[in-house]
């Protein structure tokens, strides 16, 4: 028996022994190869899929084999080629003559712009889908002549410009997004009653200005979606009149004032990192329908009121940080069992928290209660508390010992136990917390003197984040794993020489600080290796030698601070210096180093007279991630400062 024939070539053959029918469909999406160009002799074809998988390599289309394909399917009404590669620069002209389409789909095509006014032709599209190709184009004005045109996706298009408020007026369309286009402009009109919005996709463009009332007219509105753009004002209370709306993504915008009410429909309200305040109604988090209610980084104060019937409702999101909320944390909270995520960081809640209160939180993910006021009693030896947790973030929480529920996590992957009252040992088991998944452990402004014998084995983890500064550990530090992208042991007792080979288990750091310890010997030259490095700390301690001079000459190493040492010499060179300090105003001495500090050493400018310099060389506002915080300098020269 001969070899089958491919998929695409039986399709054809099936469509073919039915030429005479008058509906002809060819589906022959995900496959890969060369496209059949045999497809363009079914003149009676009026839908085509050849739209490619994401898991094959990509399918070309050059320019004169689409014209072939699609030369003689004037027939075709719908027409799908996502993730294949046309880049075909006159791809409208060659898609216009088909003047029956009305579906036209080619996201991920590799297509150029700008949108060419010959699709115009094509009057009778109710959907067009160019997302993420690269049109760095307007957004045409022509769009606006489609009169049955219903979805409109231009999603990351790399389009500018002002966006027409003809658009949103058009008569049919249901659903736009031009989302993730990050030089697009524009505001939003005045809607008429009649509009057929149901979805508005803007987040991640600059869309300004303040939302017109006029809103209350989008009556078939289901999701509506504004995150990181730059409107402001208040909301209007006509939301909650909008009875159909599902979504509401806000976050990330400067709009201020109180709530307004919501509508029972609605599933998804993000409104983080906004200038609103004010009290959070009741009513809002004890909505049935509700899922996701998204607060944080906002000015809300007050306290949150009891509420009844928590098992009944629908909450799997609860974010409330940042903001200025006091008071006790209504138990309620605490049983609604399907709650995945409950963050409630960073306000002035206060009260006594017990493991016993998160029984019912059997469906938990991630559980942040950071930087308020509580005293968290982690007594108990529970082993089935928190079964798929994931984030825990207990910073500031007054715990005295290391929660020994800890040790039967298996999918912890972030763990902050910082700033809390732990003394004593820190545990073997804890290196196995997350049964291996764990990537993010914070332990520093403790009371830690110790790692129990006998000592981890770190290169055994895949940690990528490790903060334990601001302790009282003494011996030598842990080598860290190779996954390892910020360290800091800084602020603690740790002695005897750094390990000649350090740098070869740092290759990806980008953070490393060994500053305020008791370290000895010579700074190795293996940390030439760290080719991620941008900031290394190894001030205050009683090191000695030179300073290797692939620091100074590094593209990459952006903070070196070196300062309080015993370091002997002088500064060695690099591109732009020789190595003889004359003044404080070489700024541009040391590659591209922005902060550079060497004080208080011993080194010499060859006449044998003693200097220490600091220079400061800081692009303003450049921002440097210090200790999971963020530090920016105010000005050039300026040290770098702490924010913990």
């Amino acid at each position: 028996m001969g070899n089958p024939l491919p998929f695409w070539s039986w399709k054809i053959w099936f469509s073919s022994f039915f030429f005479g029918f008058s509906l002809l469909c060819i589906l022959v999406s995900g496959f890969s190869g060369h496209i059949p160009l045999e497809i363009s002799s079914l003149k009676m074809l009026v839908s085509l899929d050849l739209s490619a998988s994401p898991l094959v390599a990509p399918i070309q289309l050059r320019r004169a084999n689409l014209e072939k394909l699609v030369k003689n399917l004037t027939n075709l009404e719908e027409l799908y080629l996502g993730g294949i590669d046309i880049s075909v620069a006159d791809w409208g002209p060659i898609l216009s003559i088909l003047f029956n389409l009305r579906i036209l789909s080619l996201p991920d095509c590799h297509i150029a712009g700008p949108i060419h006014s010959s699709l115009s032709k094509l009057q009778l599209l109710t959907h067009l889908n160019l997302d993420g190709n690269d049109l760095s184009s307007e957004v045409p004005d022509f769009l606006t002549n489609f009169s049955s045109l219903q979805y409109l996706h231009l999603s990351s298009c790399g389009l500018y410009g002002r966006v027409p408020e003809k658009i949103f007026l058009m008569p049919s369309l249901c659903f736009l997004d031009v989302s993730g286009n990050s030089n697009l402009t524009g505001s939003l009109p005045e809607f008429p009653p009649s509009s057929q919005l149901k979805v508005i996709k803007l987040s991640g463009t600059r869309f300004s200005g303040k939302l017109p009332d006029s809103i209350n007219n989008l009556a078939f509105l289901e999701d509506l979606g504004l995150s990181g753009c730059s409107f402001f004002g208040s909301i209007p209370s006509s939301f909650g009149n909008l009875t159909e709306l599902i979504n509401i993504d806000f976050s990330r915008n400067n709009f201020s004032g109180s709530l307004p009410s919501f509508a029972s429909s609605n599933k998804v309200l993000d409104l983080r990192n906004n200038s609103l305040q004010g009290i959070i109604p009741k009513s809002l988090y004890t909505k049935q329908s509700i899922e996701s209610l998204l607060l944080g980084q906002n000015k809300f104060h007050g306290q949150l009121e009891k509420f009844q019937n928590a098992s009944s409702l629908s909450l799997r999101e609860m974010d409330f940080s940042q903001n200025k909320l006091q008071g006790l944390v209504p138990e309620s909270i605490f049983q609604i069992k399907g709650l995945n995520v409950l963050r409630l960081s960073s306000n002035n809640f206060s009260g006594f928290i017990t493991l016993e209160m998160f029984k019912d939180l059997r469906e938990l993910g991630t559980l942040e209660l950071s930087e308020n006021n509580f005293s968290f009693n982690v007594s108990g030896s529970n082993s089935n508390m928190f079964p798929k947790i994931g984030t825990l973030k207990l910073s500031s929480c007054k715990i005295t010992e290391f929660p020994n529920f800890l040790r039967n996590q298996t999918n912890l992957f972030h763990l902050d136990l910082s700033n809390n009252r732990i003394k004593g040992e820190i545990p073997n088991w804890t290196w196995n917390v997350g049964d291996g998944k764990l990537v993010h452990l914070n332990l520093s402004h403790n009371m830690l003197e110790a790692f129990e014998k006998p000592g981890p084995n770190l290169t055994s983890t895949f940690l990528a984040v490790l903060d334990l500064h601001s302790n009282m550990l003494q011996g030598s530090f842990p080598i860290p794993p190779a996954s390892i992208i910020f360290l800091d042991y800084s602020e603690n007792k740790f002695t005897t020489n750094i390990p000649y080979n350090i740098g070869n288990y740092i290759n990806y750091a980008v953070f490393f600080s060994l500053a305020s310890n008791n370290l000895s010997g010579g700074i190795p030259l293996s940390l030439c290796n760290a080719f991620d490095l941008q900031v290394l700390d190894l001030s205050d301690n009683h090191l000695t030698g030179s300073i290797p001079s692939c620091l100074v000459s590094s593209n990459i190493l952006k903070v070196l601070k070196l300062r309080n040492n015993e370091f002997l010499g002088t500064v060695p060179q690099s591109n732009n210096y020789d190595g003889s300090i004359k003044d404080t105003q070489t700024a541009n001495a040391f590659a591209l180093l922005q902060i550079i500090d060497i004080s208080s050493n011993n080194f010499s400018d060859g006449t044998g007279m003693v200097i220490g310099i600091t220079l400061g060389v800081v692009v303003s506002n450049e921002i440097i991630k210090k200790r999971g915080k963020v530090h920016r300098s105010i000005s050039s020269g300026h040290a770098l400062r702490r924010n913990l």
